[in-house]
């Protein structure tokens, strides 16, 4: 006696493509040229909609496409933290410096905008207006930013040295 069953062997997925890092509240797309999937996360660190995933939280995840036959293809994301805030004066005159700090080592400092210049977290006010500043993490790229709003120099003051007391 014998049985016999026919069965059918789907292929899988092609492998997900794109990146396999990005920082809390940043997104990117994976891409996969299979058609008809669904895609999934294997936890809360990160938010999926359709092949768009958002970091939600720091920590490993993977990301799953599943075809309608059940194959899937899986991908490895890690989900890096953010510098922690930074800190300091966030105002300034022209012409004058204010120092900022962040906790987090290994940074690099930076501006966007003409107001300022920064270096090494010392920011020198350069024309009145507001400016960006920027500390990225060296290893992961991930950026804690604030803004930082540049004054005019006071206007000289003018009149007599001295004054009479009892006098206006």
């Amino acid at each position: 006696c014998a049985a016999t069953a026919t069965a059918t062997v789907n292929p899988p997925p092609l492998p997900i493509a794109g990146g396999s890092q990005l920082c809390v509240n940043n997104s990117m797309i994976l891409l996969e040229v299979s058609p008809g999937g669904i895609w999934t996360g294997s936890n809360t660190n990160i938010a999926v909609s359709g092949s768009m995933v958002t970091g939600n939280a720091a920590g490993t995840v993977y990301v799953s496409y599943t075809l309608p036959t059940g194959c899937s293809a899986q991908k490895m994301i890690v989900v890096n933290p953010l510098p922690d805030t930074i800190r300091g004066t966030m105002e300034v005159c022209a012409g004058a410096t204010t120092a900022l700090t962040d906790v987090t080592p290994s940074g690099l400092w930076s501006s966007v905008g003409s107001s300022v210049s920064v270096s090494g977290g010392i920011v020198t006010g350069i024309n009145t207006g507001t400016a960006t500043v920027v500390y990225t993490l060296l290893t992961t790229g991930c950026q804690a930013m604030t803004t930082v709003t540049v004054y005019p120099v006071p206007a000289t003051i003018s009149g007599p040295a001295g004054i009479c007391m009892n006098s206006t």
